[in-house]
């Protein structure tokens, strides 16, 4: 699917071309492979690259909607977590239940991660309960 997603973006800007005819939007070879947590397990990926040899002002960045760009986990995954933690699980005893979600490679969802995950819940649920409701009637 991200393959079929860059090919697309490519395809749709086909018409622009030097004058010499070549393409001005290519593909060119891959990022370096990573590595993103799903719910069935660490999933090894290679994002395409693409080249856009037009002049600075003209060219545009290719909108990876399938795997963004720093992704190391699935959005299913990061909505999951929050749901253990507010269920009472503690960040030490995280790591059974992902396990029986992930597999036994659980990798990157360490207790100090979902403490840290923790701490940035805590200030986004800080920073909405001190907004200013005066606009809103």
């Amino acid at each position: 699917m991200v393959r079929i997603e860059a090919e697309a973006w490519v395809a749709a800007r086909a018409d622009q071309v030097d004058a010499c005819g070549h393409r001005q939007v290519v593909r060119n070879g891959y990022l370096p492979e990573r590595r993103v947590m799903t719910g069935i397990g660490m999933l090894p990926i290679r994002q395409p690259k693409i080249e856009d040899r037009r002049p600075a002002d003209q060219r545009e960045a290719f909108d990876r909607r399938i795997l963004p760009p720093y992704l190391r986990r699935t959005q299913r995954l990061d909505e999951t977590i929050p749901w253990m933690y507010l269920d009472g699980i503690s960040t030490k005893d995280m790591s059974e239940p992902l396990e029986s979600l992930l597999g036994p490679a659980d990798q990157g969802v360490s207790a100090s991660t979902v403490s840290r995950l923790a701490a940035a819940w805590q200030k986004q649920y800080a920073d909405w309960n001190k907004r200013s409701l005066a606009d809103k009637w």
